[in-house]
């Protein structure tokens, strides 16, 4: 009995969800919302084919974005490929706002290089040995990226371990160095922010 009083309660909720779905109607806004409202991840201009949309903003994460994959075998060595292809897209499509998500420590400078619980790679979660050496690179793509680039936003996702494994206080030191060495005039830097 209680099988069948269910089945017909379920029925007459969906019917009565049915007949108010028709009643709905939807005023939408009187005008386009723009392009600019609209942005994109682009990791991997190699492989994603660029969208057949307009967008106002595209960030570069994942192998266009990670320190790891720009400096990955020692201090000063930079692979910029993947970011110069992902600006020339931009670029290309009249995107003229871009943001960069630093994140992922190179296991060469890793605090903790074996740290399988890390996303990404080993060690990329974890502090980096030489504060130093975040400074060389802070510097040095906001210098190459100096008026491309727009936005900096200071590592990713820092409110999961998997990405940042270490305290709070940590991150605020890191956040104000990248701060410091970002040059605002030469990057026509617009904001700076936690991606939490």
């Amino acid at each position: 009995m209680r099988k069948i009083l269910f089945i017909i309660s379920t029925l007459f909720l969906f019917h009565a969800s049915l007949h108010a779905q028709a009643k709905f109607t939807f005023s939408g806004p009187s005008t386009v919302v723009p392009t600019s409202y609209f942005g994109m991840v682009y990791q991997q201009p190699t492989i994603d084919a660029y969208p057949p949309f307009t967008i106002g903003i595209m960030r570069g994460w994942g192998i266009t974005g990670s320190w790891y994959d720009l400096e990955p075998a020692s201090s000063g060595n930079y692979v910029w490929t993947h970011t110069d292809q992902m600006v020339a897209a931009a670029q290309a499509h009249g995107v003229t706002d871009m943001m960069y998500t630093f994140g992922y420590v190179p296991t060469w400078n890793s605090s903790n290089a074996g740290d399988a619980t890390c996303n990404g790679h080993n060690g990329a979660c974890d502090p980096n040995v030489s504060d130093a050496e975040f400074i060389t690179f802070v510097s040095a793509i906001t210098q190459k990226y100096c008026g491309s680039i727009r936005y900096w936003d200071l590592w990713n996702e820092v409110n999961d371990a998997h990405t940042w494994n270490a305290s709070v206080a940590l991150f605020i030191t890191y956040i104000t160095d990248a701060y410091a060495a970002i040059d605002r005039k030469s990057t026509r830097l617009n904001s700076s922010h936690a991606n939490i």
